[in-house]
Parts: structure tokens; C-alpha cells; sequence
């Protein structure tokens, strides 16, 4: 069954639209208490963070209103990286943690992602379990109101304490970096422990003030931070998302590195915890270039883990091969033994190891490794029929698949918010690639019906 409320990384839309307002939060709230006061026992909790959208302030009041009438106490953390939102919920010993925020997306727009007790995001079969909670919620209990508090003070000290405890020695004295906070939840966090490792910090796009968040700057839009390492003479440049659970990386010439450039990096230098071996597998996506496989296969002598898109995904596949490291290309990185959920603060600080460890610059390194050529084409579709049904494209799917011989690949899945068909081609030939490319799109076009 399919979620109706969640999507890959939670809920997220535009403020005031369906499933992003006051009335809306309220159903939530009252969903995820009748979730908790059916599965847990004991005292009750919850810690509430967000970013530095207009927005937020407000959604956080009404979420402590409701949960505070289910009895529970209410955390209420203010302006926080999502990650540290997930570190307070063990720290707290809460029993859930709500980061108000909609990731890299722009201010108009808003969200809400959940983390269970231990720190982690829910799986699929939880947020169904909430989600007919929310459409069958219980009644508020007779008695007083929970309590709703500020206890954010020393939880940024506490996060840095476990960051620095876990990392090791790491001493930035000499480098200097610049650092993209996007105008969002890591602008008093990220440059704080740089610096206080050592670091002489650049600062880009670090006022934030409601509606400027994500524009024209952070993960996704990293040109200025681009041209600063390169006219100050950088190190390299950081880039985050709004809410600082992703990060991006470029080199000291200004060259940005792919996500898959950089799981392989930390897999081959980040430390013995993170490297990855024949036991200690590198967990990613279906999304990264088939070039990670043969990397990590051929220089490494390790092996790669593919799951489905989302980092959620990425998690519980590591947890269930105990694997210390994954990620996705889009620059969320799992560290194991650091926290239950992607962290872009903790992925730097692991890159800035490996730099330390190894000598290998970040321009050494996007040199040595070269992604496959890929293309992505999106098709818009009158209907999402189930794939398997489309003989045509995949006979032409399997025919191409035994073309590349194991050197490169074809994926076709639907967008999971779009009438769209996402096909994604990779392979060592841009001709084959090409080639590939049309045989897939016509193939779609005429089962497909495409717009």
C-alpha cells in the first residue's frame, strides 16, 4: 500500500497547501499521539526543530498546542539542522522528533519529517501505521495538558561533544574553507565547529530572514561558493541544503564533486570505520552511476549495496548489513557510527578527515575517478501503466541490457508525484548511449501514450 500523506523524505509542499496547514498539522499531531499512546509506555515526549523558513514558527505552535492536550511534553527547539533534531530525540530520551522544514525546496514552501526514538526516520510500514492514526485519531484525554518548553540550551554543545568524540583527532589549523549555510538551519552550526577545529571559514549565504532560504544558493545553487574558493583561494568550498541534512563539495578550483566522487573518497580514505571492505559494503542508491560499482569493486576489492531512492532506504539497508557508510548522490551520507540518518555537518567533518588521513586532495581524486556517460530523459505519460505490461520497452530494455554485457545499465521507474517516466541510461560509449536513449523513448512513446 502506498502511503497517502508521506512522501519519499516525509511531507512537503507548498505553506497553506492540502496537506501543509494549521488544520492539516493538527490531524498530524493528533494521528502521531494516538500512534505513540498506542505503541509506547511511559512518560511522553516530543522535540519539535525547524529551519529558518517564515513559516515555521507558527506549524511549531500548533503541533506543541496539540501534542500538549494529548498530555505529552513538548520540546520545543526553535532553529535547528535537522540533523541535530535527530541527535535531541535520544538525547532528550523523547519518543519522537518533528523537523518542520521542506529540505532544499524554496520558502514558499514547508514540511514536516518524523524520527522515531532512536533517531531514525520511520519506515514505510510505520508511517502507514500513523497514517491511519491520523484518520482515526483518539480523543483527547480528560486531565492537564502537557507541558511545552524551551530546553534547547547545551543541545548544540552536546551534538558537538558526540560529533568530536566519535570523529577522533581532527585538526584544521591551515585550511581555509568557504561555507554555503543556503540561508537556512546550518548558519550558526556548520562554521561554529569548523572553526572551532581550527579552520579559517569564508562565510556565503548565512543571513537568514524567513524567506530567503535555498535561493539562489546552498546544495542547489552553489555558483557563488563556486567562484569564492576560487577567487580566495580556498581549500574548498561546503555547500548545504536549507535544513543541513545534505551537502555538496567542490575542489579548490571550483570544480564541484558528485556525490558518487565523494562516497568513494570516503570509502577509500575516510578511516578504517568507514572504509569499505569485503565485510563493510558501501550502501547506495539505484540512483548513483554504475562507475561507484566498479570502483569500489575494482580498487577496493569491495562490494556495492543498491537500494530504492531515499535515505531512509540507505539506512535500514546498513543497518540490516551492518555497513558503517552510504549515501546518495544527491549528497545525503549515512555514518553509522555517528547517527541513524544522513548528516551534511558529520559528512564534512568525514570528507576533512580523509583529506587529513590520506593527503589525496579533492581535485586528485575527481581526476582519478570518471563517472560512466548517463543521460536521464523525463516523459510525460497519460497514464502510469504498470511497467511490466509495456512489452515493447522492455524488450528493448532487455536487448539493450545484454548489449552493455554487465558495462552498463537501464533503469526506468515512474515519478512518484508526476505523470512521468524517468529513464536512465549509463554506459562507457556515449554512441551505445545514444543509441540506447532512442530505442527506450520510442518504445515508451508508443505504449505510453506520452504527452
Amino acid at each position: 500500500m502506498k502511503p497517502k500523506y508521506f512522501g519519499t523524505d516525509g511531507i512537503r509542499g507548498k505553506a497553506g497547501s492540502k496537506f501543509i496547514n494549521d488544520e492539516f498539522v493538527g490531524y498530524l499531531a493528533a494521528g502521531i499521539s494516538t500512534y505513540l499512546l498506542k505503541t509506547t509506555d511511559g512518560p511522553k515526549s516530543i522535540v519539535i526543530g525547524m529551519d529558518t523558513r517564515a513559516s515555521g514558527p507558527g506549524f511549531a505552535k500548533v503541533f506543541a498546542d496539540h501534542f500538549s492536550k494529548y498530555g505529552f511534553v513538548v520540546h520545543l527547539l526553535g532553529v535547528r539542522p535537522t540533523p541535530q533534531i535527530a541527535f535531541a530525540v535520544t538525547h532528550l530520551r523523547a519518543n519522537l522528533g518533528i523537523a518542520i522544514t521542506a529540505s532544499h525546496n524554496p520558502a514558499s514552501d514547508n514540511g514536516f519529517k518524523l524520527f522515531n526514538q532512536e533517531g531514525s526516520k520511520f519506515t514505510i510500514a510505520q508511517e502507514l501505521e500513523i497514517e491511519t492514526c491520523i484518520d482515526n485519531p483518539l480523543e483527547v484525554p480528560l486531565g492537564e495538558n502537557g507541558e511545552i518548553t524551551d530546553t534547547g540550551r547545551g543541545l548544540t554543545d552536546a551534538y558537538f561533544a558526540h560529533i568530536k568524540q566519535v570523529i577522533g583527532e581532527l585538526d584544521l589549523q591551515g585550511m581555509k574553507i568557504a561555507v554555503d549555510t543556503a540561508n537556512g538551519a546550518t548558519t550558526g552550526h556548520t562554521p561554529r565547529l569548523l572553526e572551532e577545529l581550527g579552520a579559517e571559514i569564508l562565510l556565503y549565504a548565512h543571513k537568514p530572514d524567513g524567506s530567503n532560504i535555498n535561493a539562489g544558493c546552498g546544495s542547489e545553487h552553489p555558483e557563488a561558493l563556486q567562484q569564492m574558493v576560487v577567487e580566495q583561494n580556498c581549500d574548498l568550498g561546503i555547500a548545504h541544503d536549507g535544513d543541513g541534512d545534505r551537502v555538496i563539495f567542490c575542489d579548490r578550483t571550483g570544480e564541484i564533486l558528485s556525490g558518487e566522487h565523494i562516497m568513494a573518497y570516503v570509502a577509500s580514505y575516510a578511516g578504517q570505520a568507514e572504509k569499505s571492505t569485503e565485510t563493510n559494503p558501501l550502501v547506495t542508491t539505484i540512483q548513483s552511476n554504475l562507475a561507484l560499482d566498479a570502483y569500489i569493486r575494482d580498487e577496493l576489492q569491495a562490494k556495492t549495496l543498491r537500494t530504492d531512492i531515499g535515505d531512509r532506504n540507505v539506512y535500514y539497508e546498513m543497518r540490516a548489513c551492518e555497513a558503517t557508510f552510504g549515501g546518495e548522490n544527491s549528497g545525503h551520507y549515512i555514518f553509522s557510527r555517528f547517527m541513524p540518518t544522513g548528516g551534511g555537518l558529520i559528512a564534512a567533518l568525514n570528507v576533512l578527515k580523509a583529506i587529513q588521513l590520506s593527503g589525496v586532495s579533492l581535485e586528485q581524486h575527481r581526476s582519478d575517478f570518471t563517472l560512466f556517460p548517463s543521460k536521464l530523459v523525463n516523459l510525460k505519460v497519460a497514464e502510469k501503466k504498470p511497467l511490466e505490461s509495456l512489452t515493447e520497452l522492455m524488450v528493448a530494455k532487455t536487448s539493450i541490457e545484454e548489449k552493455f554485457a554487465g558495462a552498463g545499465r537501464v533503469l526506468l521507474r515512474y515519478s512518484g508525484t508526476e505523470n512521468k517516466l524517468r529513464i536512465l541510461v549509463e554506459c562507457a560509449s556515449i554512441s551505445d548511449l545514444e543509441q540506447a536513449v532512442d530505442q527506450l523513448v520510442q518504445a515508451a512513446q508508443s505504449e505510453l501514450g506520452v504527452k
